[in-house]
């Protein structure tokens, strides 16, 4: 049996796995973007801590403390890392590794922007960043054979090289501009935003290039469908919560660090604001359907709307009263587009 994907066919019958869903180079090049981008944050959180070490300590010693803090676990955890490469979806292992490299230097520059860093924070949070690190390239080094034939693969090295050597040479020089023009707290946010549009890029290419992807929409559209043509539910279910909770976890950790307070409840004035970010997403990029890439943009619009709104000394009850007709327009077009596709009725 198989199922229509977009525009492809993938059978469902098979054991759920990263594999590129078309022949060409076109998935290589999503991850490639997102590798580069991610090399370069690399570089500027470098230049960045180094930096902000020198501006806490004076000291070239805590410099280098940090920077074996840093180290030791990249070390340490590449074994693992490689372990962990075989055993689970490569693609969703970077996506984990983006994320968690996000939040850690959105912690920092958290951090730095209230004035609150201290030298402990730097060690524990650059030992994290490595551990975490450690899992990213052997995810990528082994997700490439599997998007690129192999006639072009010496291309696709050939890219990956390249970009790794203009990442070490402009990255530093990116990473000093930015601390110098806005200090090393705007650095790592624009740091952080690096891995969030690397992590964009991966998601949204698992959703939809490869057969994991295929599986999961499957299961969430028509989950007795899904079980009939054998795709294995309860997996797909539970890789769904565990990603889930996980998201959940980075973004308690980043709203803690934005507040530099927590409690239970802290984020529940954030679901409706998620709810409409999803649906005008829907409304902006593949109209109809749930997608990565319009969900960000339609968080992006939320929160510069609720923004504005807070600048205007709008009331609590305005800005959600705003939401819900957001919502309802979001599902007003969508339900129509919906309809103009499903008739073929044209504009």
């Amino acid at each position: 049996m198989v199922s229509t994907h977009g525009s492809y066919s993938l059978p469902l019958t098979d054991r759920p796995c990263v594999c590129s869903a078309r022949s060409g180079s076109g998935p290589f090049a999503t991850l490639w973007s997102g590798q580069t981008v991610s090399r370069f944050g690399d570089a500027v959180h470098q230049i960045a801590l180094a930096w902000l070490v020198l501006e806490l300590t004076g000291s070239a010693a805590a410099m280098g403390a940090v920077l074996a803090a840093h180290l030791l676990p990249f070390i340490g955890f590449s074994l693992v890392g490689g372990v962990v490469v075989d055993r689970l979806p490569r693609l969703l292992v970077m996506l984990a590794s983006d994320l968690a490299r996000m939040a850690i230097v959105a912690v920092i520059a958290a951090l730095v922007l209230l004035e609150r860093v201290e030298f402990w924070h730097l060690l524990a949070l650059s030992a994290t960043f490595g551990a975490v690190e450690a899992f990213f390239y052997p995810a990528y080094a082994a997700a490439v054979p599997e998007l690129v034939p192999a006639g072009l693969r010496p291309s696709a090295n050939s890219l990956h090289q390249l970009s790794r050597r203009f990442a070490r040479l402009l990255g530093p020089a990116l990473g000093a501009g930015l601390v110098a023009g806005g200090g090393t707290g705007f650095a790592f946010a624009l740091d952080s935003v690096s891995y969030l549009v690397s992590a964009v890029l991966v998601a949204q290419f698992v959703v939809k290039e490869t057969r994991l992807g295929a599986h999961m929409v499957a299961t969430g559209e028509a989950e007795e469908a899904a079980r009939l043509a054998g795709i294995r539910v309860k997996r797909m279910k539970t890789l769904g919560l565990t990603l889930s909770g996980f998201l959940a976890g980075l973004g308690g950790l980043l709203l803690t660090a934005h507040l530099s307070s927590s409690n239970v409840t802290i984020a529940g004035g954030f679901l409706m604001s998620g709810i409409a970010a999803v649906l005008l997403g829907m409304t902006t990029i593949e109209v109809g359907k749930p997608n990565v890439a319009g969900t960000v943009v339609g968080t992006l619009i939320i929160g510069v709307l609720a923004n504005g709104l807070t600048l205007m000394g709008a009331q609590y009850y305005y800005q959600d009263i705003i939401l819900g007709l957001i919502i309802l327009g979001s599902v007003g077009v969508s339900a129509s587009q919906m309809m103009r596709a499903a008739f073929g009725v044209s504009h």
